[in-house]
C-alpha cells in the first residue's frame, strides 16, 4: 500500500516556510500522555536542510521552530525542533540530523505555580490569610465544586501558561486550551494541587487518575489555523485540549488477519497492591488510610506498600487538616499508586497495514482497539505508536495496554526514567506550605 508523508516547517511565528521533500530517515514516536518525539536525518546539502539550518540561526527562535507532519492525509504531530547536528564522514557523507518533540513540550516546560500575584506562602490565598479561597486548589478551596478530569487539567494549563494566566507570569500568548468536558467526573472536594511542581507531570496525574476510575482521556497539542495575518497570509497558534479515549470496535488487530506480522506479550506482577498511605499528624496522632486492588490480591497475593501524603493545608490554618478532606486526597493518592504499581499486561507488536484497518483513518494513538493473539487478547488504549521510514520501507510499532505499560521504557529515542508518581505526592512534610 502507497504512504504519503508530508513534512512542514514551521518558524517562530509558526508559518511554513518549505517542506521536506526528500530525506535519508524518518522516526517518529507518539506517546499516550507523554512527549511525542521526532528524528529526521537529511543530506546536510539538501533542500529541506536549509529550513533547519534557518531556525537554528535565528536568535529569536523562541523554541518554536520546528514541523507539522502529515501522514496520508492525517496528523502525526507538530512540535518544535529541540537538537540540530552535523555529521560528516567518509561513511554516511554529510548528514544533518534534526529532532524534536511534539507541542506537548511547551507544557512540559512550565510549572504549576500558585497564582504569583497570591503567592503569600504559606497560605497562598486569595486574600492572603488562612481563610481566604487557596489559589492552588482546583476547584478553589472556597468554592469546591464536582468537574470532569479535563476540566481539572484545562484549569491547570489555561490558569499557568494559557489565556488565563496572569500577566505577571506571562501567559503563552500563541497557546489556547479548550475543555471538552470528558474523563471521570471528579466529586466535590476532591482537588487538584499546584505546589510548584511540573505542570505536565501534575495534569498526567488527573488523567491518570481518571484513567484508573475506567475514563481514559489523552491529552493533546497540535498547531492549527487560527485567522488571518494583516498581510492575508494564515496565522497559526497552538492549542491545548483533552479527548475522550474513542472505541474502536471496527478495529481488530491480529495475526489471523494480516495486520500484525511480529508480537511480544508480556505480562508483569504488580509492585502493589495494597497501600497503606499515610497522612498528616506525628507519632500516634498520625493519619493513614488503605487500599486495595482485590483482583490483583486475589490472582498475585497481597503486596503491601507504604506511602505517603503530606500535601494537605492546614484546618483554618492551624493544626492538621480535617479529616474528611484529608482522606480523600489519600484515596486519590492511593488509586493513582495502585495504577502506577499494577499488574503491566503489554502487547508490543510490528503493524501492517491492510485494506481494511489504516492507522489514522480507522484508529489512531488513544483509541480503544481489540488485540487478538493466539493465546491472548485484550480490548485496551494503544499507548504508543512508533514510525520508521527509510529507502522506501516503513514500520509500525504499536503498544497496547493498561497506563502502566509506558512508564516501563517502551520509547524509540531515550530511556526515560521509571515514571514517579504522577501527583508528585508532596512526601515534604510540608503541611500544606
Amino acid at each position: 500500500m502507497e504512504t504519503n508523508y508530508r513534512i512542514r516547517v514551521r518558524d517562530k511565528d509558526f508559518r511554513f516556510i518549505g517542506e521536506v521533500p526528500h530525506w535519508i530517515r524518518l522516526q517518529i514516536n507518539l506517546y499516550h500522555n507523554e512527549v511525542s518525539k521526532w528524528r529526521l536525518e537529511l543530506d546536510l546539502n539538501s533542500e529541506g536542510a536549509k529550513h533547519f539550518l534557518k531556525i537554528a540561526a535565528d536568535p529569536d527562535n523562541g523554541g518554536k521552530g520546528g514541523v507539522y507532519i502529515e501522514r496520508n492525509g492525517h496528523l502525526l504531530l507538530s512540535g518544535p525542533m529541540t537538537e540540530i547536528s552535523e555529521t560528516v564522514s567518509a561513511e554516511d557523507g554529510e548528514m544533518l540530523i534534526v529532532s524534536g518533540s511534539c507541542d506537548l513540550q511547551w507544557i512540559a516546560d512550565h510549572l504549576a505555580l500558585p497564582h504569583p500575584q497570591y503567592f503569600r506562602s504559606p497560605y497562598m490565598t486569595l486574600d492572603g490569610t488562612a481563610k481566604g479561597g487557596h489559589s492552588d486548589y482546583i476547584p478553589n478551596k472556597r468554592t469546591p465544586s464536582a468537574q470532569h478530569a479535563s476540566w481539572h487539567i484545562h484549569t491547570a494549563v489555561r490558569t499557568n501558561i494559557g489565556e488565563g494566566a496572569p500577566s505577571q507570569r506571562p501567559p503563552l500568548p500563541f497557546l489556547t486550551t479548550r475543555d471538552n468536558s470528558v474523563g471521570y467526573f471528579i466529586p466535590s472536594g476532591e482537588h487538584t494541587i499546584a505546589r510548584g511542581e511540573n505542570l505536565f507531570e501534575l495534569c498526567k496525574g488527573v488523567a491518570d487518575y481518571s484513567d484508573y476510575k475506567g475514563y481514559p482521556i489523552r491529552m493533546t497539542a497540535y498547531q492549527y489555523r487560527s485567522g488571518t495575518n494583516p498581510d492575508g497570509s494564515p496565522a497559526y497558534k497552538i492549542r491545548f485540549e483533552c479527548i475522550e479515549s474513542q472505541e474502536k470496535p471496527n478495529v481488530i488487530l491480529s495475526p489471523d488477519l494480516g495486520n500484525i506480522i511480529a508480537w511480544t506479550y508480556t505480562r508483569q506482577r504488580p509492585e502493589g497492591n495494597m497501600i497503606l498511605m499515610a497522612g498528616s499528624g506525628e507519632g500516634s496522632a498520625r493519619k493513614f488510610s488503605y487500599g486495595g486492588d482485590d483482583p490483583s490480591k486475589q490472582f498475585y497475593g497481597q503486596i503491601e506498600r507504604f506511602e505517603e501524603y503530606t500535601g494537605a493545608l492546614p484546618n483554618e490554618g492551624e493544626g492538621d487538616p480535617e479529616w474528611s478532606v484529608e482522606k480523600n486526597l489519600l484515596n486519590m493518592e492511593i488509586h493513582a499508586k495502585l495504577a502506577e504499581y499494577a499488574e503491566r499486561t503489554i502487547f508490543e507488536f510490528q503493524f501492517q497495514e491492510t485494506p481494511s484497518v489504516q492507522y489514522g483513518r480507522d484508529f489512531q494513538i488513544g483509541d480503544k482497539v481489540k488485540v487478538v493473539l493466539r493465546r491472548q487478547s485484550t480490548i485496551d488504549v494503544v499507548r504508543s505508536v512508533s514510525f520508521d521510514v527509510s529507502d522506501q520501507e516503513e514500520r509500525i510499532g504499536v503498544v497496547v495496554g493498561k497506563q502502566s505499560a509506558i512508564s516501563k521504557g517502551l520509547r524509540l529515542f531515550d530511556q526515560v526514567k521509571k515514571l514517579n508518581y504522577r501527583y508528585d505526592a508532596l512526601t515534604k512534610r510540608s503541611l500544606g506550605e
